[in-house]
């Protein structure tokens, strides 16, 4: 029996969250560390999200086979606003779906591209300074 020969390695991802139709959109980059690339938020003003994992990479004759991921951060939402569900039956009564979504969740976030997120303990609000004229 041959043993082969791997080696392993972990790389940091980011994960960028934009509106879709049913679920979000998503582009994963590999970054260098878990510091928030501004720049890039700024230029993709539809990115409402992102977060952080550790995937873990395997490279078998020259070749990379991708292993399982960990270490999730916390999600990131980008200049969104949490509502409770009492503030959303208060001020968005007339929207159904959304006052069921929000008694469902407990919180929801208003997020910068104009859509509706869940907020829970997992998730934070990141605030970003827009440069003027942007």
């Amino acid at each position: 029996m041959e043993l082969i020969n791997a080696i392993r390695e972990i790389i940091t991802k980011c994960e960028y969250l934009y509106p879709g139709i049913f679920m979000p959109e998503e582009v994963i980059v590999t970054v260098a560390d878990r510091t928030p690339n501004d720049a890039y938020l700024v230029e993709h003003p539809k990115c409402f999200c992102f977060q952080f994992y550790d995937q873990e990479i395997f490279t078998i004759d020259g070749k990379q086979v991708y292993g399982k991921t960990s270490n999730y951060s916390k999600r990131f939402y980008v200049n969104g606003k949490v509502f409770t569900a009492e503030e959303i039956e208060r001020d968005f009564a007339d929207h159904h779906n959304l006052v069921l979504n929000a008694k469902d969740y407990g919180k929801l976030c208003y997020c910068r591209a104009g859509n509706w997120q869940p907020f829970d303990d997992n998730a934070e609000i990141y605030n970003l300074e827009i440069p003027n004229g942007r």
